[in-house]
């Protein structure tokens, strides 16, 4: 079976005010999603600035350049794709602006699976991206927005009080939550508060604020720049220990060693012929900014 797509590189750069990457071009697609800071990007002979959550399409063979202009770090996915999505592809136009809080979970979790390489990561990814170009092709041109909630199924007809408990951990994911202030908030007993939480979720409610807290700490360990005992405090763990035991049991590997994955700037190269030099899709990183192109 053809693939739809084929993720040739993914990775997560840090551009500064006085580095940048020279015009160049390639004859595969290339989104460019912003972390944090801000940058610029040149494409044929138009500008575009590029902030937290901006993304970018750079369309096959065409000439373009980028520019660090306040510790631009963003990542960067690198795709071919075959005749039939390349058609839904191409129509998308150079600057999407800011991603939907769906979008932006898809594009990390791409980067996520790139990192983690674990079984299926390659597949996972690459049905990710297709997911994401659909996502985007149906926001921009059917005027939609993409379901944000990751843990529910969108059909699912949630008791309003149980939306109001999982909408309160959401704000408040940093704290040490109770199951019995979400009962009160949400006007039940504890027992039957678990209870209808569990058949909505298909999680006792102490597990999924474990799961939240802990994919709140992926985040943080891959794009925050904090440290594990700052990230163990900030979303509310009773200890250093107590959240490195937690990870390990969610995640199978322990925080410091997930963090380490992308400590530095990561690149990596996806395509499974192992004979490609690992440089085969990377454009080398300049310093000394000169003046840009007009």
């Amino acid at each position: 079976m053809e693939n739809a797509i084929t993720i040739h590189r993914i990775s997560k750069d840090l551009k500064t005010d006085n580095q940048y990457v020279a015009f160049h071009s390639h004859d595969f697609y290339q989104f460019v999603y912003g972390l944090s800071g801000k940058g610029k990007i040149i494409v044929s002979d138009k500008e575009y600035i590029a902030q937290k959550h901006t993304v970018i399409l750079i369309p096959p063979n065409t000439d373009h350049a980028v520019y660090g202009e306040d510790n631009w770090h963003s990542i960067s996915t690198k795709f071919s794709c075959n005749s039939s999505l390349g058609s839904v592809t191409k129509l998308l136009p150079v600057f999407i602006g800011n991603a939907s809080q769906y979008e932006s979970i898809l594009f990390k979790h791409i980067f996520e699976e790139a990192i983690n390489q674990l079984d299926y990561s390659g597949e996972i990814a690459t049905l990710k991206l297709q997911e994401l170009i659909f996502c985007l092709s149906r926001r921009i041109f059917q005027h939609e927005t993409t379901h944000s909630n990751f843990f529910i199924h969108p059909q699912a007809d949630l008791d309003v009080n149980i939306r109001l408990a999982l909408d309160f951990i959401d704000q408040h994911i940093e704290e040490n939550l109770s199951i019995t202030e979400l009962a009160k908030l949400s006007g039940y007993s504890n027992h039957y508060f678990s209870s209808i939480f569990k058949t909505a979720t298909g999680y006792a409610p102490k597990k999924y604020i474990n799961h939240q807290k802990i994919a709140k700490s992926k985040e943080l360990l891959l794009y925050s720049g904090m440290n594990i005992t700052e990230i163990s405090d900030s979303l509310g763990f009773e200890s250093i220990h107590y959240f490195s035991r937690l990870f390990k049991q969610i995640e199978g590997i322990t925080p410091l060693a997930y963090q380490n994955k992308s400590k530095e700037d990561q690149a990596i190269n996806m395509t499974l012929d192992k004979t490609i030099p690992i440089t085969e899709y990377a454009t080398p990183i300049i310093n000394k900014n000169p003046a840009s192109p007009s």
